[in-house]
């Protein structure tokens, strides 16, 4: 199995918390319930597994990676959460445009 003992049962408290709170808030939940289960294992699915590590470490990188425990309870979605604002290449130009904008005229004071 790729997921250990402790990884799964965490994965299935996550899964069942998210299809749980759809039910309870989206009337139609039940209508769209094969969509929301989709979502639910991708969003809950955990970004770091033991399996995962021994791959990693197996493949003979210049770099070893390790599992720790607080993983455990890392979905891809609290882990994406993580990342920061997702902007298209625009925004990102416009952003930085702006940035340098007001570091020019700061410097002008």
């Amino acid at each position: 199995n790729e997921l250990s003992r402790q990884e799964l049962q965490a994965f299935k408290a996550r899964f069942v918390e998210e299809l749980t709170f759809d039910c309870k808030h989206d009337k139609s939940a039940m209508k769209e319930w094969t969509k929301n289960v989709k979502k639910a294992v991708r969003n809950e699915r955990p970004v770091m597994t033991e399996a995962l590590a021994s791959m990693i470490n197996a493949a003979g990188l210049s770099y070893r990676v390790r599992m720790r425990g607080w993983m455990v309870h890392e979905s891809m979605l609290t882990y994406s959460s993580r990342l920061g604002k997702s902007m298209t290449p625009e925004q990102n130009a416009s952003l930085s445009a702006k940035t340098e904008e007001y570091y020019m005229k700061q410097s002008q004071t």
